[in-house]
């Protein structure tokens, strides 16, 4: 009996030990297994330093910093509800707006292959040479 005890306890530990990946929560889904996160089509550097303006009052009054966009990556790609959670000024965070605005499409998070909408942070930089 003691045998058939211990052979169980042992099967139920290999069991917990035979799960694929880690859990991930996103909006309200917990997903197991491997997930990806959401990633930008290209060189996003690039294209921020490409199809940047900087505000013209901005430069004048030497306003600066670095602006985060948080925003909801889709199922297909497609960019929803960016949001800047420390504004620097009306002109800077009306630029950056614009900029997340133009992206193209990213690449969706993945789970088990199959895409599903993740949630992204998008740094934009604004820095006055001097």
């Amino acid at each position: 009996m003691r045998y058939l005890f211990t052979a169980l306890i042992l099967i139920s530990c290999l069991g917990a030990f035979a799960q694929e990946g880690s859990e991930d929560r996103r909006n309200g889904i917990t997903y197991t297994g491997k997930v990806t996160n959401p990633e930008f089509n290209g060189d996003i550097d690039k294209f921020i330093s490409d199809n940047l303006k900087y505000p013209a009052d901005a430069k004048e009054s030497g306003k600066q910093g670095v602006v985060n966009v948080y925003c909801l990556i889709d199922a297909k790609g497609r960019i929803h509800d960016p949001m800047i959670v420390r504004p620097i000024s009306p002109s800077i965070d009306s630029e950056a707006m614009r900029l997340v605005k133009m992206m193209p499409d990213w690449i969706p998070a993945k789970a088990r292959g199959k895409s599903i909408e993740g949630n992204v942070k998008i740094q934009i930089p604004f820095r006055l040479d001097r």
